[in-house]
């Protein structure tokens, strides 16, 4: 499945869950001074989804498909989601993200 896909999975897997994620873009631009400009939220290493589960803790989910490997950056932002009382997970297929769907439950 493409990252694309599992993205898209994902995100009705997570509202049928009761979870409100939103895709988070990260990147760079250069403007038309030629100074460049990052966007997306915790740039760098901000996860692809990021929300809220039920009750309002702060969820992340990084989506990774294939090969593709986390940067240092992303593992650093899960690392300190997970300590400071959200949720967050490296995902690459859909049963993946079930098994944070149960982490949710058994934390509530």
């Amino acid at each position: 499945m493409s990252e694309r896909a599992l993205i898209d999975a994902t995100l009705i897997r997570a509202t049928a869950a009761g979870c409100r994620l939103f895709r988070n873009n990260c990147g760079q631009l250069q403007d038309i001074r030629g100074k460049w400009v990052r966007y997306g939220v915790c740039n760098p290493g901000g996860s692809d989804l990021i929300g809220w589960a039920p009750g309002g803790r702060f969820l992340a989910v990084e989506v990774k498909a294939g090969r593709t490997r986390t940067t240092e950056a992303q593992e650093n932002f899960i690392r300190a989601v997970n300590a400071n009382g959200g949720i967050a997970e490296i995902i690459r297929e859909l049963k993946d993200f079930d098994r944070v769907i149960d982490r949710i439950i058994c934390t509530m």
